[in-house]
């Protein structure tokens, strides 16, 4: 069996310079458990070690195994840390009075895993730390903001809410430094594509389990309803580049599901970024006429089912959503109301309350333009009635805006243009069809994941596609055109 050990940095064969590594690194372990046994005690000593094999292990796993780290991402990070926490239907246990995510340890894993990198000096790595400097920058800037968070909200606050909005950026240079090989790149592919397809399937049991099949409250968050979106436009891109083969019938299927969940879910983020996705994957040519009718098929029989619900169920609560009455009747009430958040924004209560918590974020923004507020007040913002409120005003730029500064937000849009120049040019000059499926699904999930941020916070969908696509840059050469077929 081929050994495992010669993939970390500083770990040699015996008979190297570095032989007598594991029985010093053993002997250094022992050591530090006796001075700690008789510091603290027995009880404490095994915490400690039980911890330091935890991290150890989710630093080997991150390192040797980058796809299941990825599905433990997905996984951990939107599953259970933004469905099923959020729903207080699990919680990871405190530790030292932190309250902890399931992600936690995974993102621990990630960044020890990086850290081996950056020792080994590897190559690939410090590459993208050059050339994408504005990425470089902007996290060394939001960590600067960090700190200068702890004096006036304390160590906890301000981390706890860098971990809450950018810890996901340590995904990109993640997904560049562990699959560098177009083979790793196209098996990343397929897992996040059918991993977000399998969100149909997550979306039903809960919706089931938790919601008994009701309409009205969201069967889950936008993120995961994203995730859902990613799958859908990886799944078309793929057929029309024969990247992989799918009957028509699952393909329609797939479709109604997906309009369905889209539509009863109300996330009107969702709907901007799922519209945008379906403009781009006509005007690029990735859905041909034949595919263009069976997506039409599967919207309208989507629609058709759920008139039919509205019809046949009681009326439809939609709590404050709606200004006028909290209940409706069809389908064209119900969109009609959901609309008015983007046609009449004053008359929606949601769209109102989120434009007057925009105004009092841009306005302490205008006070520090260069800095912003910081991190780790967690907003503090007042409604119209003087409630104070910790949660984000639910757009990614005037978040990012708020917590570093203009500085912040320039830094990110131009690492956003330069990765979307670069698929530009790869696209216009290299032709292989597994090449060509994963940058064009990445150039129109970022299209779409930027259109949804200007009513969402953050997900990390879009930042695995980014990664995804710096990592296909940075390998693929050019190739001979390949015959695109019309389907």
């Amino acid at each position: 069996m081929k050994s495992l050990l010669p993939s970390f940095p500083y770990v040699r064969r015996q008979g190297s310079s570095l032989s007598l590594f594991t029985p010093l690194a053993l002997l250094s372990v022992a050591v530090f458990a006796l001075l700690l046994y008789t510091a603290v005690g027995l009880t404490d000593t095994l915490f400690v070690l039980t911890a330091m094999c935890g991290a150890a292990l989710i630093t080997f796993i991150a390192y040797r195994f980058p796809a299941a780290t990825v599905f433990l991402t997905i996984a951990l990070g939107q599953l259970i840390d933004r469905d099923m926490t959020e729903r207080a239907w699990l919680e990871f246990p405190r530790v030292a009075g932190i309250q902890l995510r399931f992600f936690d340890p995974v993102l621990f894993g990630i960044l020890m895993a990086l850290v081996l990198k950056l020792l080994s000096k590897d190559r690939r790595l410090l590459k993208f730390f050059a050339l994408f400097f504005p990425w470089t920058l902007l996290v060394v800037w939001m960590l600067g903001e960090t700190i200068r968070g702890v004096a006036p909200y304390g160590a906890v606050s301000a981390f706890g809410e860098f971990r809450t909005y950018y810890q996901y950026l340590l995904l990109v240079p993640y997904v560049v430094a562990f699959f560098p090989t177009e083979q790793k790149q196209w098996r990343l592919f397929k897992l996040m594509m059918v991993l977000g397809l399998l969100f149909t399937v997550f979306v039903f049991l809960q919706g089931g389990l938790a919601f008994h099949f009701e309409l009205g409250p969201r069967w889950f968050n936008a993120s995961s309803n994203f995730a859902l979106l990613t799958g859908i436009i990886a799944m078309y891109v793929a057929i029309r580049y024969k990247s992989i083969v799918l009957k028509t019938h699952w393909v329609v299927l797939i479709t109604i599901v997906f309009a369905f969940i889209t539509l009863i879910n109300t996330h009107r983020s969702i709907w901007l970024a799922s519209s945008v996705a379906v403009l781009l994957l006509i005007t690029t040519g990735s859905i041909p006429l034949i595919r263009q009718i069976q997506f039409i098929v599967g919207i309208a029989a989507a629609l058709f089912i759920t008139s039919i619900l509205f019809s046949t169920s009681d009326r439809l609560d939609l709590g404050e959503l709606s200004t006028e009455t909290s209940n409706v009747t069809s389908l064209t009430e119900f969109l009609e109301v959901r609309l008015r958040g983007i046609t009449d924004p004053q008359d929606d209560p949601t769209a109102s309350w989120r434009s007057y918590l925009w105004q009092q974020a841009i306005a302490e923004t205008n006070e520090q333009p260069l800095v912003g507020v910081g991190i780790g007040r967690n907003f503090q913002f007042k409604t119209k009635w003087w409630d104070v409120i910790h949660t984000s005003p639910h757009n990614y730029y005037i978040t990012s805006s708020f917590h570093g500064g203009y500085t912040a937000l320039v830094l990110y849009v131009f690492f956003i243009m330069q990765v979307l120049w670069l698929l530009f040019s790869k696209l216009a000059r290299t032709l292989s069809a597994r090449t060509r499926t994963m940058l064009m699904t990445s150039m129109i999930v970022i299209f779409s994941a930027h259109t949804m941020f200007i009513a969402y916070h953050h997900e990390f969908f879009s930042l695995l596609y980014i990664g995804l696509s710096i990592a296909v840059i940075m390998t693929a050469k050019k190739q001979q055109p390949e015959p695109i077929l019309p389907l």
